[in-house]
């Protein structure tokens, strides 16, 4: 497993009141590195260009990556 990171999402579905993890493969890690990259691989694959931002369709992400809270300048994007 890469480091820094649990192997896991957790997702929730709040319409339904579930709660699912799904397993990642660590090469997904390798290619979109962080919490932000993490973040934005996921909206680009499940959330459509046109999504109205209040719909059900659309995606609430919250990501960590291996630098959040270590000082690294760069480990905190606001969006």
């Amino acid at each position: 497993m890469v480091k820094g990171y649990m192997g896991r999402i957790l997702r929730v579905d709040l319409t339904a009141n579930k709660a699912k993890k799904e397993e990642v493969k660590e090469g997904f890690y390798r290619k979109f590195i962080g919490g932000v990259g993490l973040a934005s691989k996921i909206i680009y694959d499940e959330v459509g260009r046109w999504t109205d931002p209040l719909s059900p369709e659309n995606r609430l992400v919250v990501a960590v990556g291996p630098y959040q809270g270590s000082g690294i300048l760069g480990s905190f994007i606001p969006i």
